[in-house]
């Protein structure tokens, strides 16, 4: 391996937008998460590729036999590891409710730890903060990555993978307890990641500078994103930021990314069509998820091809009649076609 000198970078995210680096919450274990999932279904990896029927986003499967392909899809590709015998692995798609540093990924785990897993994900953008951190290139998975560990800790913190894995994470969640030979396991599963961007389906919303309102404290992203339309999400971080009250309509624009170039999506009606004049308000409650908006674009636009959009909004900040001051707001969302209904599985 080849010691680099200096490696931090910087990462633009929602998440660190509101909370700062490093002070996000971490997510439960796959201990809590099993314990709850096997309650209700527990598939053996055998089982599993001899039935029709896909595993849901809350089963684990444990790979009791034999070693086998275990994968998890979304609108960047899929991502696939050969699992051996004896270690656990939960996918979770792009809208899950579990908290998760990526857009879509797995967890997985040697079923004889009591505690620690490793979060396998697809990133848009990653980066790292703080110090202590030391890091190594290393050749993993057919190509190059970074190995970053903290403070001298027994095992590394986090596997960024370059070259053909580009965007793809593993980060180790209190992994430090498992024993030198599980440790060793990890690393040979992550030799055998694949990805494969020629299989992507979904679609997920992303961060850029311009989806964040410093101004007013206000910052949008996008949820059960399809072909047909979206839900956009309003989050306010500061409450005391606006003079006024947060008010946005049914109007927007659609955009695609075209080379460099934002186009305007055409609409299919040639412009005969107008919108309710409607005022909704966003909730400036620092607890509050904040106001949602829900739009259907199949009647203006037809249903979207695969591509990168972006929704532009106006906020206002009202402060009475003829009182305000007017903000657009851009939600970035990659559609890479609408998910089949098995969103993982095994091979």
């Amino acid at each position: 391996m080849k010691r680099m000198k200096k490696a931090i970078i910087f990462l633009a995210a929602a998440a660190l937008s509101l909370s700062g680096c490093g002070s996000a919450p971490a997510p439960e274990t796959p201990e809590t998460t099993t314990s709850a999932a096997t309650t209700s279904t527990t598939t053996t990896i055998s089982e599993s590729v001899e039935t029709t029927e896909e595993p849901t986003a809350e089963t684990v499967i444990t790979a009791d036999e034999q070693a086998a392909n275990v994968y998890a899809e979304g609108p960047y590709g899929r991502i696939s590891v050969s699992l051996p015998d004896g270690w656990l692995y939960q996918p979770y798609s792009v809208d899950s409710e579990k908290f998760n540093s990526g857009s879509y990924g797995m967890w997985i785990q040697p079923e004889d730890e009591k505690a620690g897993y490793i979060d396998l994900c697809y990133m848009q953008q990653f980066g790292v903060c703080g110090t202590g951190l030391e890091e190594e290139t290393t050749t993993l998975a057919g190509d190059e990555a970074w190995v970053g560990t903290y403070d001298n800790h027994e095992m590394w913190d986090f596997i960024s993978f370059r070259g053909i894995n580009e965007g793809i994470v593993a980060q180790n969640v209190m992994g430090d307890v498992w024993t030198e030979e599980n440790r060793e396991k990890a690393l040979l599963i992550l030799d055998s990641l694949k990805f494969e961007p020629e299989k992507a389906q979904g679609a997920v919303s992303y961060f850029k500078s311009d989806s964040e309102l410093p101004e007013i404290g206000l910052i949008a992203d996008a949820y059960k994103i399809s072909g047909s339309g979206a839900t956009v999400r309003f989050r306010v971080w500061d409450p005391e930021l606006a003079s006024g009250e947060l008010e946005y309509g049914d109007d927007y624009s659609l955009e695609r990314l075209e080379g460099d170039e934002w186009i305007q999506v055409p609409d299919i009606l040639k412009g005969e069509w107008a919108v309710n004049d409607i005022a909704y308000i966003i909730s400036k409650e620092p607890e509050s998820a904040g106001s949602e908006w829900e739009v259907n674009w199949e009647w203006l636009y037809g249903k979207l091809t695969p591509g990168d959009y972006r929704i532009g909004k106006s906020v206002m900040d009202f402060r009475g009649t003829g009182n305000y001051d007017t903000y657009k707001v851009y939600v970035y969302f990659r559609y890479a076609g609408d998910a089949a209904a098995a969103e993982h599985g095994t091979d």
